[in-house]
């Protein structure tokens, strides 16, 4: 037999299941709803378009059932299961669809939690795109989170959206690096996860005014969510949207 695959973030061998959604949510989405689905999409450079190179539809499986083998035990049930715990009653609210207003530790905590979502999606073998073994192992170490990547809750009473994935991504350009998109949907809240490219030596601005962000005034300059509701049928509309704007430059 061979060498045990390393842990993603700390590198150490050996891997356990971990679930996209997590286990304390199961109740505020529905545990027992059944049917799914996992897009990968690629944006070409040339054409402007974008292919779907592989959906994943599972009618009689259950999206909280859903786990991914990437991360050692001593990393999930530490600092891993810490993320969760201080992350449970924030999202609770968002994910019942209610009103929030955060700021400091409170956003840490958010963003945290998002961006651990986001190395263990990109696990799956649909993954569009992958960040760096280096970049999750710094997110281990400090909690650093990816250049260039922005992250955009909306609210949604889409029911398409309350347990779902997708991932586009487009390749390297003259102009930099490509582009990536994750969308993670649990519950009333949509998680768009967009690492952009540099672009003329200039990081890219933020694209909708629902940014996600690290806050250095929270009292100050407090996240107030939702900035706005999509209603059923509007999530798609702004997944092309945003992924037009991603991929224009």
């Amino acid at each position: 037999m061979g060498a045990a695959r390393p842990c993603l973030f700390c590198k150490r061998p050996g891997r356990s299941n971990e679930h996209i959604w997590p286990i304390w949510a199961h109740a505020l989405i529905g545990s027992d709803a059944r049917g799914f689905s996992i897009a990968k999409a690629t944006h070409d450079i040339r054409t402007k378009e974008i292919r779907v190179d592989k959906t994943v539809y599972r009618p009689q499986s259950r999206a909280t059932d859903y786990v991914v083998r990437a991360v050692c035990k001593k990393c999930n049930n530490t600092w891993m299961s810490a993320i969760e715990e201080q992350a449970k009653p924030l999202l609770t609210p968002m994910i019942l669809g209610n009103s929030v207003c955060y700021g400091g530790a409170e956003l840490d905590a958010l963003i945290n939690w998002v961006v651990l979502k986001m190395f263990l999606i990109e696990q799956l073998d649909t993954a569009a795109f992958r960040h760096s073994d280096e970049q999750a192992h710094r997110f281990f170490l400090n909690r650093t989170v990816p250049d260039e990547l922005q992250i955009y809750p909306f609210a949604s009473d889409d029911r398409e959206w309350a347990c779902k994935l997708s991932m586009t991504n487009t390749g390297p350009s003259l102009q930099g690096d490509g582009a990536c998109m994750s969308i993670l949907g649990i519950g009333h809240v949509v998680f768009f996860m967009a690492q952009l490219p540099i672009w003329d030596g200039q990081p890219c601005p933020p694209l909708f005014i629902n940014l996600l962000e690290r806050r250095l005034l929270p009292k100050e300059d407090p996240f107030y969510w939702p900035g706005s509701r999509l209603e059923p049928g509007q999530i798609n509309k702004m997944i092309n949207g945003l992924r037009s704007a991603m991929f224009a430059a």
